[in-house]
């Protein structure tokens, strides 16, 4: 298979390519959600640029002997930023995430924009950022790129095939295009991002790449954003969605699977906050009242007071835990260790010594 490479300018209507990615995601606002959970957040905020990513640089079309990919010129998102569902969970804002990838941000200015209002103004902006660019700055490319699934753009759309001699390619998802586009525009003029094939389905590319950055995230320590019970079902879900275009056996399902796993590792996490928590909490008014505490004392007394459901052998792991990496922020309080019996720290808390 030969590559052929053209050069594109690249232009987003992302308020209509921001909705389908929800959708697609399954995070679409609806009656039964309002909100993000944290893990969602962070998945979102990982996918975006992913999705960006592959739209500036990927492969347009195979076929005819050839791979044809992208040497993008520009891309430009055109969004009214503010508007967005959950733009206030994500930290950094849209706006940055997507220069991050070398992507120029257009957000219309509308005096008291409010949601719902104004909803064609990116259009619009896009459209004339189209034209200016086209026909004003003459910008040397072979073919525009143009991603919506929204038909306001279609007078546009084929207002440039006619006036500027270009190549115009409709980006879009297949089963949200507008049925206007199928019957108008011929197959080498849309660029389905979701065609089902593996390798090339944009959306699942988009979720693998998410996925891993998410867990190398995770084990190196940069978030914390581990996934809950419900994330557990909304994963579960996702898997069930791409499993209809890959295989149980495929690197996407094996990282689901992995994410899920870290549900069992992120209980544990908070677990042990809270244990960390109420044991110094724990030790500060103990020992104003009593000088020391034994670990007989903590385990055996303390524990079961705390409700944590966690067995002595596990709370005595987290006391070791603590004992090394967290009284050393506490120096006030010391641990005097007598040794272990059958894996099982034996000691004492103090208060240190001010003499």
């Amino acid at each position: 298979m030969e590559e052929r490479r053209i050069k594109t300018a690249i232009y987003v209507d992302f308020d209509n390519i921001y909705g389908a990615l929800l959708s697609i995601y399954q995070m679409a606002p609806g009656k039964d959600r309002n909100e993000l959970s944290p893990f969602q957040a962070q998945l979102l905020k990982l996918l975006i640029p992913e999705f960006l990513k592959l739209l500036k640089n990927g492969i347009i079309f195979t076929g005819g002997g050839e791979d044809i990919y992208q040497d993008s010129r520009c891309i430009k998102i055109f969004a009214e930023y503010h508007n967005l569902p959950y733009q206030a969970r994500i930290s950094p804002p849209l706006t940055h995430i997507v220069q991050e990838v070398g992507a120029v941000t257009h957000n219309p200015f509308i005096p008291s924009s409010k949601k719902g209002k104004g909803k064609n103004a990116a259009d619009v902006a896009l459209v004339l950022s189209v034209i200016e660019d086209l026909l004003i700055k003459r910008i040397p490319v072979d073919a525009v790129v143009i991603a919506t699934c929204d038909i306001d753009l279609y007078p546009a759309i084929r207002w440039l095939k006619e006036h500027t001699g270009l190549s115009i390619i409709l980006a879009s998802f297949e089963g949200r295009i507008n049925s206007i586009y199928l019957r108008t525009l011929n197959s080498g003029e849309i660029w389905f991002l979701n065609d089902g094939d593996e390798n090339r389905d944009y959306t699942i590319r988009t979720l693998k790449n998410g996925l891993s950055a998410y867990l190398n995230l995770i084990e190196n320590g940069d978030i914390n954003a581990y996934p809950n019970d419900k994330d557990l079902k909304y994963l579960e879900g996702l898997k069930n969605i791409v499993t209809e275009k890959v295989s149980l056996k495929s690197e996407l399902v094996v990282l689901i699977d992995k994410v899920k796993n870290l549900n069992r590792n992120g209980r544990e996490r908070d677990v042990y906050v809270v244990f960390k928590e109420k044991l110094i909490k724990g030790l500060r008014g103990w020992l104003v009242k009593n000088g020391y505490a034994k670990t007989g004392l903590i385990i055996k007394n303390w524990l079961p007071r705390w409700n944590l459901g966690i067995d002595e052998m596990t709370a005595n792991q987290y006391l070791k835990k603590v004992v090394e990496e967290e009284l050393p922020r506490h120096p006030e309080i010391v641990f005097e260790c007598q040794g272990e019996k059958d894996g099982v720290i034996i000691g004492t808390f103090k208060f240190r010594s001010t003499n």
